[in-house]
């Protein structure tokens, strides 16, 4: 209000400031010309009223702008590297709006952003989630459409290469003709995925015209919002050390500093004793710490469930029955507080001095452990930000998906009901006692969201994309 009562006072003081000029002018031709007469009163009257009305035509165009500022709403999204910024319309929809966002890791740094709309109240899908058939449910998902995709990916690569890293990875059926260039920021690229407008035929009237409307405003959203680097979970990082006094699953004492300056890299593998995928790669681990001694390397591991008696004890079983030699420590009282985890396995690289190098792994990747050591030897530059190429998937040998759902501190979490869609339809799993949903379907790119938090958790609004080979997911919720 103080930017448009000023510019009202500007306006004034010039559009008086022009009567007086006007006015001064007349005097003085009124003075060598008797013959011209001196502006009337009515005259003076009518300049005052055309000023005062322009006066009110800007003060009014400035409101109008305060007023369109006003309705603009701006929400982060650092895993993308957008700050989305749109107008109240999305915000409270008669239908439901779903925000997604992941960054992905095909070897080159890669973002998605997602916004679908559905045309049906969000009362009605969570009366769906809550008791519906899956017939119901994939009905009310024919009633969607996608009103904006983003793609962003690093290293100044061009719309070809993203189209192949999308394809081959993530069966993303996505051209280079459908990529079109929105914004550069250093050597990161971002593309809009430009298609057909999604049909409305399934939806009610009332909410084809709301997608169509909401629809219409993607160009601005697109053209308002601001982009930079996505933002990864380790970019911090870089120049910072592991540091700890803790004690071996035996009670033995022991410090970091005594610890990594044996060896020129040390492998730190969290993980914990309720962790299929943490318990099935131990005995590929052990193999690799042999294979890592002569390169003056080795792995230590931190059971992340060591701090209660039954998590020690079953996990001492664990080692022993998988043949484990190398070293394994207790997390310390400020673990959690120190290492930010989005899942176990987790794995992290550190020098002779405890500093992290390299990028974490989560998610179980023995390939990717021993080519991630290889190239710290050969002294090859990594990026320290770069997440791994497996971050919260993996990989499995099951003709199925299986997702792990866990709190911060790998306990597994009951009852989170996770939805997953594909290119036609949807359907939503509820995590079992053991935190586990598994997904018998056939091998296809699935856009996973935490659609609801049991209770005692935050809502999440991760999303994660499964690839089109069977995997195992790792979901963290935060207690509340």
């Amino acid at each position: 209000m103080k930017l448009n009562v000023m510019k009202k006072f500007v306006t004034i003081a010039l559009a008086l400031s022009m009567t007086a000029s006007l006015t001064a002018c007349s005097g003085g031709a009124t003075q060598g010309n008797d013959n011209e007469a001196a502006p009337t009163e009515e005259a003076k009257a009518t300049e005052e009223a055309k000023a005062t009305e322009a006066a009110a035509e800007t003060e009014e165009s400035g409101e109008a702008e305060e007023a369109a500022e006003a309705d603009l709403i701006t929400e982060s999204y650092e895993e993308a590297g957008i700050d989305l910024v749109y107008p109240e319309e999305f915000d409270h929809p008669d239908g439901a709006i779903f925000f997604s966002q992941d960054l992905l890791n095909p070897g080159s740094r890669v973002s998605y952003f997602n916004i679908k709309y559905m045309g049906v109240p969000q009362e009605t899908l969570m009366a769906l989630y809550e008791g519906g058939s899956d017939e119901d449910e994939a009905a009310a998902f024919e009633k969607s459409g996608d009103l904006l995709t983003i793609f962003s990916i690093s290293d100044n690569k061009t719309a070809a290469e993203l189209s192949d890293i999308l394809a081959n990875r993530y069966d993303f059926d996505i051209t280079e003709d459908m990529l079109e260039e929105i914004a550069t920021v250093d050597d990161i690229t971002f593309f809009r995925v430009i298609t057909d407008k999604p049909s409305t035929d399934k939806m009610d009237p009332e909410y084809a015209e709301e997608f169509d409307n909401l629809y219409s405003l993607i160009d601005q959203v697109v053209s308002d919002s601001q982009y930079y680097a996505p933002v990864g979970m380790y970019d911090d990082l870089d120049g910072t050390a592991m540091t700890f006094e803790t004690t071996d699953l035996d009670g033995n004492a022991v410090k970091s500093d005594d610890i990594f300056s044996k060896n020129k890299y040390t492998m730190v593998n969290v993980w914990a004793s309720t962790c299929d995928p943490c318990k099935n790669e131990l005995p590929e681990l052990e193999e690799l710490n042999k294979k890592f001694a002569d390169k003056e390397c080795a792995i230590i591991g931190i059971l992340t469930d060591a701090g209660d008696e039954k998590g020690l004890n079953d996990g001492k079983a664990v080692l022993k029955e998988s043949g484990v030699t190398y070293l394994n420590l207790a997390p310390w009282d400020s673990f959690f507080d120190d290492i930010e985890l989005s899942g176990v396995p987790t794995s992290f690289f550190v020098d002779s001095e405890g500093k992290f190098v390299g990028y974490p792994i989560s998610g179980a990747d023995v390939e990717g452990y021993e080519v991630m050591i290889d190239k710290l030897l050969s002294g090859e530059e990594i990026e320290h930000s770069l997440p791994s190429m497996q971050s919260s998937v993996a990989p499995n040998k099951e003709d199925s998906y299986r997702i792990y759902v866990m709190d911060e501190e790998a306990n597994p979490v009951e009852g989170a009901m996770i939805q997953f869609c594909d290119d036609s339809s949807c359907r939503v799993e509820k995590s079992d006692a053991e935190g586990m949903i598994v997904l018998d379907s056939e091998p296809k790119s699935y856009d996973v969201h935490v659609l609801k938090a049991p209770k005692g958790y935050k809502a999440s609004e991760e999303s994660y994309l499964l690839p089109s080979e069977y995997s195992d997911l790792y979901i963290t919720l935060v207690a509340e």
